[in-house]
């Protein structure tokens, strides 16, 4: 097993991991790329193509919320070097249920302008409404490459993710 982070090109790899001896390692750098996660932005399709470049491909575990405009793509390149491909699609508890009452504040992305507003009921519905196609729009496209497609929420935890969902997407036995 070798493990790739990517936020445009290579940030840090371990591997190859040849065995279970070797477990420690990987849940180490896993726990350190967890500690870097939010550190800048990530360019998946750049990533993708870093990928597609390889020789030796393996298996790819995209975890991501795919939140880029430039996701499908993504997934198109990844399919067209035949890549086998699992998507973790991951967002928090509050970005699958914001609550109603909060009290938040928007950024407009281009101006940078702040807008505070507190969330109301038409406005989480309007919300859950439009995640939930955007979440049967990435299993769709999933689907078309054949790919795995994985919901998960960000504080779930390994044995969730083993038991859970990696097993019910078909990626542990």
């Amino acid at each position: 097993v070798s493990v790739t982070t990517f936020s445009g090109e290579v940030t840090s790899s371990v591997g190859p991991l040849r065995s279970a001896r070797m477990a420690p390692n990987l849940l180490n750098f896993l726990d350190g790329t967890h500690q870097r996660a939010n550190e800048g932005s990530t360019n998946i399709l750049a990533a993708a193509r870093s990928i597609a470049a390889r020789r030796h491909k393996g298996t790819v575990v995209l975890i991501s919320d795919l939140m880029a405009d430039n996701r499908e793509e993504t997934l198109r390149t990844l399919a067209a070097a035949r890549v086998r491909t699992a998507v973790l699609h991951v967002l928090s508890p509050q970005e699958r249920n914001p609550g109603i009452g909060d009290e938040v504040t928007l950024i407009d992305s281009e101006t940078g302008q702040e807008f505070n507003t507190q969330i109301n009921r038409q406005m989480t519905n309007a919300y859950v409404a439009r995640l939930e196609a955007f979440t049967q729009e990435l299993k769709d496209i999933c689907n078309r490459y054949g790919f795995a497609f994985i919901d998960i929420t960000s504080d779930a935890s390994i044995e969730q993710l083993m038991i859970g969902d990696l097993r019910k997407g078909g990626l542990v036995r």
